[in-house]
């Protein structure tokens, strides 16, 4: 999906001189983009000294936890781990260099160690995204839904900025269904020192054109002392978007997705691929009144991230379409049956000086004959 906003954009970069840099705007995460779960460290704001005392900087997947994508860990003053205990990590479990692992009755696929300068490029994207929307122009809302529904309709195409200054709260099986038509996408500011809660069977339901790379909520403010400066999902929760939360601590708890044995019943282990949808996953959890849920997005935070008996499918924000290196050619394209005849600039240059030869040896007969003339009239 293509919003005119990023189409103007790319509009914008095809018209620059080839000398010119490509311009370009964190309306998605850059660097970061290509990871499921991010714990950026101190690279990611949580820089006080009460936050590093309260917030801590580990990443830590655990109980039988699974991650369909990658996953990368910062280096951090503490020196925490990346830890990863009786889960699977179905991409890379990537690190910064000078991080150690935790390893126990896991799989993973390969392991990555980044330079100091490659994480902080990633952790820069990442910050970069965050401010940027901050910035952004938007509506003022608050979202406090306890056992309820609501709904809110994207209006007038491209980016739907929504600032939630009393925090953004969802319990007891509340439902939020953001729909909106092609073009379309969220993003929720929420304030600092507000609290963001997704808990005890509630979901995040997406309707219309939307997909979950089109939700962005942009959790602000570091690491402090107050219980608010969380963010947390969990219960059975069914969570749609990008959670970026650069300065704040994250806890994730018992968000399994649902599945089947081979018996038709329904297990606790998540399943191999990601053939699971969003869309299945509440249906079967309104169907049924499961208390199965899952993640389907990112999770970028500074503090310490806590994912605990949970499943996450990796759709990152605001993904693009690749362009297509080699973009096909007319097997057969229409032939000028007069074209016009154009010389090579080598063709040229000879023809110069041939012309140049023929008229110096035309003037010289003429002045030779204009001589020979003279001599005989005398």
């Amino acid at each position: 999906m293509r919003s005119p906003f990023l189409i103007t954009l790319a509009t914008l970069a095809a018209a620059l001189p080839a000398h010119a840099g490509i311009i370009t705007s964190p309306y998605d995460l850059g660097q970061a983009k290509p990871y499921a779960i991010i714990q950026l460290g101190n690279n990611g704001g949580d820089t006080t000294s009460s936050g590093s005392g309260s917030g801590g900087d580990k990443l830590e997947i655990t109980s039988n936890s699974s991650v369909f994508g990658s996953t990368l860990k910062g280096k951090d003053s503490k020196s925490e781990k990346n830890k990863i205990s009786s889960s699977k990590v179905t991409g890379g479990w990537d690190k910064e260099t000078g991080v150690s692992n935790d390893f126990s009755s896991s799989y993973t696929g390969s392991q990555s160690t980044l330079s100091q300068s490659q994480f902080n490029g990633v952790a820069a994207d990442a910050l970069a995204a965050s401010v940027f929307w901050e910035g952004q122009a938007g509506t003022n809302i608050g979202v406090n839904l306890n056992s309820s529904s609501s709904v809110i309709t994207a209006s007038g195409g491209g980016a739907n900025v929504f600032n939630v200054t009393n925090g953004f709260i969802l319990n007891s099986g509340a439902k939020l269904t953001l729909t909106g038509g092609p073009g379309d996408f969220f993003v929720f500011n929420i304030s600092e020192d507000r609290l963001f809660s997704i808990q005890s069977n509630s979901i995040i339901a997406l309707g219309g054109d939307i997909e979950a790379s089109e939700v962005l909520f942009n959790v602000l403010g570091n690491i402090g002392s107050a219980e608010d400066d969380g963010a947390l999902i969990g219960s059975g929760s069914i969570f749609q978007g990008t959670l970026l939360a650069p300065g704040r601590k994250v806890e994730i708890t018992q968000n399994h997705f649902y599945t089947f044995d081979s018996s038709g019943f329904m297990g606790t282990d998540a399943p191999e691929t990601t053939a699971i949808t969003a869309a299945d996953a509440i249906l079967e959890k309104e169907s049924n009144d499961s208390s199965f849920g899952g993640l389907f997005g990112q999770v970028i935070a500074g503090g310490a991230i806590n994912f605990t008996e949970s499943d996450i499918a990796y759709q990152p924000f605001m993904t693009m379409p690749p362009e297509d290196p080699d973009p096909p050619v007319d097997p057969d394209p229409p032939v000028d049956p007069d074209p016009p005849v154009v010389p090579e600039p080598s063709c040229v240059a000879i023809w110069s000086l041939l012309g140049g030869i023929g008229l110096a040896w035309r003037y010289r007969r003429r002045n030779k004959t204009a001589s020979g003339s003279s001599v005989s009239n005398d």
